[in-house]
C-alpha cells in the first residue's frame, strides 16, 4: 500500500495519491495529453496502489514523490461468517517508494503497452470511492 504524507487528499487518508499539474506528480504523457485539450488528464487520485519500478524504457506519468512510503502486505486473514466472506489485511512498516510510479507506459514491439495501476481491492458498489461499478 502507497502512502504519501504530503500529496494524499486529507479527507480520505495518506493512501489516496493526487496526482496533478499543480504538485508536479502528472508527468507530460500522451496518456495524460490525450488527443485535445479536452482530453487532458489534470488530477488523478489512487488509491491503496502499489508501487511499480519499470525496465528502463518505461515512462512514469504517475510519479511518486520523494516523500512517497510503501508498507508492503501480510498474509491475509479470511473470516467466514454464513455467506459473508471478509478478508484483513496487515501492512508492514513504510519503506521508501522514491523513484518508484503508480502508473507507467511502455512502447512494445512497435504496438503500445501500458501498465496502469488498480486497485487492490474495490467495492463496485460505492462509485464515490472510485470504484467502476460491475
Amino acid at each position: 500500500m502507497v502512502e504519501d504524507a504530503t500529496h494524499h487528499d486529507p479527507d480520505r487518508g495518506a493512501s489516496h495519491v493526487i496526482f496533478s499539474d499543480e504538485n508536479g506528480l502528472l508527468w507530460d504523457h500522451p496518456i495524460v495529453r490525450g488527443r485535445s485539450s479536452a482530453e487532458r488528464v489534470r488530477r488523478v487520485l489512487t488509491f491503496t496502489g502499489q508501487s511499480l519500478q519499470g525496465p528502463a524504457a518505461a515512462v512514469p506519468f504517475l510519479a511518486l514523490s520523494d516523500v512517497a512510503t510503501e508498507r508492503p502486505p501480510g498474509a491475509p486473514r479470511v473470516e467466514r461468517t454464513g455467506g459473508d466472506v471478509r478478508v484483513h489485511m496487515e501492512y508492514g512498516d513504510p519503506v521508501t517508494a522514491a523513484g518508484r510510479a503508480q502508473g507507467l507506459a511502455l512502447d512494445v514491439d512497435a504496438g503500445r503497452v501500458i501498465v496502469l495501476e488498480k486497485p487492490a481491492c474495490c467495492e463496485p458498489s460505492d462509485p464515490a470511492a472510485g470504484c467502476p461499478s460491475g
